[in-house]
């Protein structure tokens, strides 16, 4: 009997831990989950049905929502609250993620699921392997038939939980994640996030003279035909793969490297409110001498924006942009390569106190 026990206590803390953990880092970062969420929306939108693109503009309430789920089921299976519902609800949400986890696996169509953002990557085949864990786990839960009451602690737990959990989506949205978890962090070397861990390794397979060979080592000599070739160490592609910033025609991503630049990054340009312009026109005015701010916008938008900061024009691409800053509107701030800070726009005041006090450049 005991064993039963503490077989099913061992699943109930798994089953709840994992559930509260995923749930928390995905409220790290709601921005970036919300980015997931729009992927699998349009693409679903286009294979199965268009009416699915009426979430996209809610994608972030859906992101919030559904972390804040995975947190309060996770806690409410810990202390046993409402168990016979508890347990139902977890079983069609991991059931849920099961299928979305094995379409992933089984499409070319999305990269990864986003199950614990970029504190964890898995692979779409180990999150598919996880999710069916869980539901294992979620099975021995059930079997063990738990009778213990609902109790009015337990009720505090979930209020608290909940709102522990709608407070931190909604702090980390109006400002930005609070663990260096996404890959542009504070402390990245850029310089490094673009490299390879190890170098690459290739099987090629090529064609000569009606021969058909497999090789790692590409031929010097020439009349060699690739047929195919395939990455043998996907797990040493470099964390990012798009860090390129152009001015005009030409691209300038080595002076961003050098010395200390104060990147504004603006991804809404056209709509940005006139006290927040009026805000980064001060901050601007104001740097240290040795500071170069960088204006950077996403292709294709207008110059309005560095008209009014009379600054020169930067471009990049949206994904470079909302990967490197979870804001509409905010700064980043380097030096000689390495993320010293980073500001959501509704925290330009504090950055303008700091940047001016010379801190952020220590």
């Amino acid at each position: 009997m005991w064993e039963t026990e503490y077989i099913t206590l061992l699943a109930t803390l798994v089953v709840g831990i994992t559930f509260c953990f995923s749930g928390a880092v995905k409220l790290n970062d709601p921005v970036g989950f919300s980015y997931k969420i729009e992927e699998y929306l349009h693409v679903f939108a286009s294979q199965w049905s268009k009416y699915l693109g009426f979430f996209l503009p809610y994608s972030l309430a859906l992101a919030v929502g559904i972390a804040a789920l995975e947190v309060v089921l996770g806690t409410a299976l810990l202390v046993h609250w409402h168990p016979y519902w508890t347990l139902r609800a977890l079983f069609l949400l991991t059931l849920f993620f099961t299928g979305l986890t094995l379409y992933t696996a089984t499409s070319s169509r999305i990269a990864s699921c986003g199950c614990f953002g970029d504190a964890f990557e898995l692979t779409p085949w180990q999150s598919f392997a996880k999710s069916v864990v869980l539901l294992l786990l979620l099975g021995v839960i059930f079997g063990s038939a738990p009778s213990a009451p609902t109790t009015g602690t337990s009720h505090y737990w979930i209020v608290a939980t909940l709102i522990a959990a709608l407070g931190l989506g909604t702090y980390t949205i109006r400002h930005l994640p609070l663990l260096p978890w996404e890959s542009y962090h504070v402390g990245s070397r850029l310089t490094q996030l673009a490299k390879p861990r190890r170098p690459l390794r290739y099987l090629y397979v090529l064609e000569k003279d009606g021969q058909v060979i497999e090789t790692t080592t590409y031929p010097q000599e020439p009349g060699y035909k690739v047929l195919s070739s395939r990455l043998l160490n996907p797990e040493e592609v470099p964390e990012v793969t798009n860090f390129s910033v152009w001015q005009e025609q030409e691209e300038c991503t080595p002076t961003l490297l050098i010395g200390a630049k104060l990147l504004i990054i603006v991804q809404q340009g056209v709509t940005m409110p006139a006290p927040t312009l009026a805000q980064l026109r001060a901050l601007v005015q104001h740097l240290p001498p040795a500071l170069s701010p960088i204006l950077i916008i996403p292709d294709g938008q207008g110059p309005e924006v560095a008209t009014a900061l009379d600054l020169p024009l930067h471009t990049a691409t949206p994904i470079l942009l909302r990967t490197m800053l979870r804001a509409p509107i905010g700064l980043l701030l380097l030096q000689e390569g390495v993320i010293k800070r980073k500001w959501h726009y509704r925290d330009l005041a504090r950055a303008q106190q700091q940047l001016a006090r010379r801190k952020a450049l220590s």
